[in-house]
Order: structure tokens, then C-alpha cells, then sequence
């Protein structure tokens, strides 16, 4: 009989995990992140993309329904999650309104001429500039002004055009790449220390439950000790090695992670001013550039 695992869709998981990192931001509502997952290559009707992101099989746990005295819970799977215990359980927060929003206003949807609507302030009166268009003979003018009476007004295609020079300004020198890399590498392992700490001991721990399960197991067999006493110290070991496990998980997504994000950001850094340009308009409002040189694969 052939063992069954679970393992993730090459295609599906790298959407998944960007869904539940999206979510956890709580910048965009649950359909708002299905629809951009869907436009990702994502083939899921909403409510099995609700389904989906409460399903805990995502960050390695399975749910085991309640049967006769035994309670309902989630235990661990032998199969490789894609997102950390900690982000699947604040998305869980997040959807269910257990943990508050933090984003006061959810983003401010503008048309493809307008996408710095809701981004600029008024230089006379400091209000969030609004944006709209103007119809004339033949075509329509767009520009940014303020809802107050203190009558200011931009040209839209003046202000988007100076946003792209500012754009094409940040972008660093050939050559800097490498430094901001080492430096940016080198900040982050001074400050993870007692993080690395932290984390050998749980390691050190774990090493140390496994073996007095070892030993539990060869005192059984040898007759040293009763099953009933085996089933306790079993028990008891079995729940301390799960807590153990998912808090070195997350600890294991910190450390793999952090360079594949710091080349995403600097490869989005680099090439700023055409990611933009290239970007939908949901694209352009987000914080989350590196995900987009993939899309572009620049």
C-alpha cells in the first residue's frame, strides 16, 4: 500500500504564500487579495479561497475534527509548510476580526492618469490631495487638487511625470548593489544574535526531550519501567517537541528567507522607475516591490 503525503503545487504555492503574506498586512480585504491572486494565475472561486485560507494545512498543521471524547485540534503534519505557524494564525486574527486593522483607511482606488490620488498632501492647507478629470473639446484633463477651498490644482500628467524622474533618482549606481547588500546582511546578523541564541537553545532543548524519549523507549523494551509510565513521559515529551518545533520554524523562516527577499528588494530597487511604469495601478500603490521583478522578470 503506497503512503500518501501531501506535498505543495509548484505552480499554486508561490501564490498561496504571497496570499497569506498579503493578508497579514491587512491592507487589502480578503476578495480584494483573491481578485490580484486570480489575476497571478490562482484557478479558485472565492469561497474556496476562503475555505483555502483557513485550511492550516498551509503552514504544516492538519486539523483533526473532534471524535467521541477526543476535543477537536490542529497537529502537526509531515509535510513542508509554505507560510510560518505565526503568519497563518494572525491572518486567522486579521480575517475574523480578532486583531484590529492596522491601516485606518483601506486604499484609495483612482484611475490608471490619477495613481498618486490619495498619496499627496496640499501645499497650502496639508489635506490629501483628491484627483479628477475635466472635460474639454476633445479629450479629457486630468488633475490633482484639493477638496478645500484653497484652490489648488496640478496638471495630473505634470505631477506623474515629475513622480517618475524622483523615481529615477533613487535608483543606485552600478556597483552599489553589492555594498548595500553586505551592509544590509551584516546589520541583520548583529541584531539576530540573541535571536541565534535564543534559538540554539530551543534546539539544545529539543535535542535533550529526544533523548529521554530515547531512553523512555529502551527502558520499556528492557522492562525498566511499565507502559503506563512510558505513555506519560511519551505524552508529555510528544507535546513539549511540537511547541519546540513550531517556535524553530519560525526562527527557519527568518534565516532562509532573508536573503531571498533582500534580492527581490534590490533587484525591484534597481529597476524602480520600470517597474512602475509597467505596473497595473493596484501594482503601483503597493509597498510590497519585491514581488514584482518576478512578474517583470527583470
Amino acid at each position: 500500500m503506497t503512503e500518501k503525503k501531501i506535498e505543495p503545487d509548484t505552480n499554486k504555492a508561490p501564490i498561496m504564500k504571497w496570499v497569506f503574506e498579503e493578508l497579514a498586512l491587512g491592507k487589502f480585504n480578503t476578495e480584494q487579495v483573491w481578485r490580484q491572486a486570480v489575476r497571478k494565475g490562482l484557478k479558485c472561486s472565492k469561497n474556496n479561497f476562503w475555505l483555502a485560507i483557513r485550511n492550516p494545512v498551509y503552514c504544516g498543521q492538519i486539523f483533526i475534527p473532534e471524535f467521541e471524547e477526543e476535543k477537536a485540534q490542529r497537529v502537526k503534519g509531515l509535510h513542508e509548510p509554505i507560510v510560518s505557524p505565526s503568519t497563518f494564525n494572525l491572518v486567522q486574527d486579521m480575517i475574523s476580526g480578532r486583531k484590529r486593522n492596522p491601516y485606518q483607511k483601506p486604499k484609495i482606488v483612482s484611475g490608471d492618469n490619477l495613481p498618486l490620488r490619495g498619496f499627496l498632501r496640499c501645499t497650502k492647507c496639508d489635506r490629501m490631495l483628491s484627483g479628477s478629470a475635466s472635460k474639454g473639446r476633445s479629450s479629457y484633463y486630468y488633475y490633482y487638487h484639493c477638496s478645500s477651498s484653497c484652490g489648488v490644482r496640478f496638471k495630473a500628467d505634470d505631477v506623474n511625470e515629475k513622480f517618475e524622474r524622483q523615481l529615477n533618482m533613487l535608483v543606485p549606481r552600478p556597483g552599489r548593489m553589492k555594498i548595500y547588500s553586505d551592509l544590509v546582511l551584516s546589520s541583520y546578523k548583529e541584531q539576530t544574535k540573541i535571536r541565534e541564541k535564543e534559538r540554539r537553545g530551543l534546539v539544545d532543548e529539543l535535542d535533550k526531550i529526544n533523548e529521554r524519549l530515547r531512553n523512555a523507549r529502551i527502558k520499556l523494551v528492557d522492562g525498566l519501567i511499565a507502559t503506563e509510565d512510558f505513555e506519560h513521559v511519551k505524552s508529555h515529551c510528544t507535546k513539549r517537541i511540537e511547541e519546540l518545533e513550531i517556535k524553530l520554524n519560525d526562527f527557519s523562516d527568518d534565516q532562509a528567507e532573508i536573503g531571498a527577499y533582500l534580492r527581490r528588494i534590490l533587484t525591484g530597487l534597481e529597476h524602480l522607475s520600470k517597474l512602475y511604469k509597467s505596473g497595473t495601478l493596484e501594482e503601483k500603490k503597493a509597498d510590497n516591490w519585491f514581488d514584482l521583478p518576478r512578474k517583470f522578470n527583470v
